[in-house]
């Protein structure tokens, strides 16, 4: 970048507006981004001590890969706001971007779909969807790791839409595709085994994981597809940083978040009626032993003298959205328990 008399000159079409403004909200929605993946990374431990451990061992693999993704983040944000400030050389240095963005994303984005992918095995037992799906996934992987070589390899930033063009542009698309494709499966099947359960209670955490999985496929699809959007539209721009950065964050926390809606918070929306009325019988025996003679408490028109049964008759079902953690959840199983 330096002019004909040594001085340190823009690229062609570039200002530095357009360049230092969107990365700075990209580095900070980043790092915001990752904060909230710990939260939810450090509840889904908390709450499913007995999950699987792949499972497990997933999480953990994607969230050191985002702290990984986030350290050479904030190392290329120092170099360009802070040991580079005001050097223009600097702003269109690729830095350690070949790596944090398009290599990095397309690992994180593949450990998601795999996940998704084996869901919908699961759920239809149909293999060519498979196929089709780590297909997909195969080629956003291959082709992230290709685009990040070739960045490696550039002068700079402003080379990125000119020589990683057609890359850039199967990677994004490719992303874009896998999410659409997983998400449309989903709901699919989701909607089928909603159809085939006649339970309220069954019928309502269908309709939620639908709009769930509806809700984190369509952020993923829209980011990827926003980030090549202005990737082909703005050449001159680094607006697509906004997009491309930040993508992986998404979809780690989509990812986990799909995992942490088996909570049911206990009195919340969603609490189960299960729930409910394992507090009520446990309040009822509580008061039994707080006053010791029943005879108070007994309903007018009731045994007074003898001891109190409850019956309880329930339906006894798994949340839809681990149906593929442990068994098949439209197994329904009735049954009838005693307390006294």
């Amino acid at each position: 970048m330096s002019g004909p008399n040594g001085t340190t000159s823009f690229p062609l079409g570039f200002t530095p507006v357009t360049v230092t403004g969107p990365m700075l909200v990209a580095h900070l929605l980043n790092c915001g981004l990752l904060g909230v993946l710990t939260v939810q990374a450090y509840i889904y431990y908390i709450a499913f001590p007995r999950d699987h451990w792949r499972f497990k061992a997933l999480v953990a693999l994607a969230y050191a890969l985002e702290i990984v993704q986030t350290m050479l983040s904030i190392h290329d944000a120092f170099r360009v706001y802070g040991s580079g400030w005001g050097n223009l050389n600097e702003l269109d240095a690729i830095g350690l971007i070949w790596i944090s963005i398009p290599i990095l994303d397309s690992m994180i984005s593949m450990l998601s779909e795999m996940f998704y992918t084996w869901r919908i095995y699961s759920l239809s037992r149909n293999l060519w969807l498979v196929v089709v799906i780590l297909t997909i996934s195969l080629v956003e992987l291959g082709a992230g790791i290709y685009e990040g070589v070739a960045c490696l390899r550039l002068n700079g930033l402003a080379e990125v839409p000119i020589k990683a063009y057609k890359l850039a542009i199967v990677w994004a698309g490719a992303a874009a595709l896998a999410e659409i494709v997983i998400t449309c499966s989903m709901f699919y099947y989701l909607r089928e085994a909603k159809k085939e359960s006649h339970v309220k209670r069954t019928t309502t955490l269908l309709t939620y994981l639908i709009k769930l999985s509806i809700e984190t496929g369509f952020i993923c699809a829209a980011v990827a597809l926003a980030g090549l959007i202005l990737f082909i539209t703005s050449p001159t721009t680094t607006c697509y940083q906004v997009f491309a950065l930040c993508a992986s964050k998404l979809v780690s926390n989509c990812f986990v978040a799909v995992l942490n809606s088996r909570i049911d918070i206990v009195g919340g929306r969603n609490a189960s009626d299960e729930t409910d009325l394992a507090m009520s019988v446990s309040a009822m025996r509580d008061t039994t032993r707080q006053f010791g003679n029943m005879d108070t408490l007994a309903p007018f028109g009731t045994n007074r003298t003898g001891a109190i049964k409850v019956e309880i008759t329930r339906d006894l079902e798994m949340h839809p959205s681990s149906m593929t953690l442990n068994e098949d959840a439209r197994k329904l199983e009735r049954r009838g328990d005693c307390c006294v």
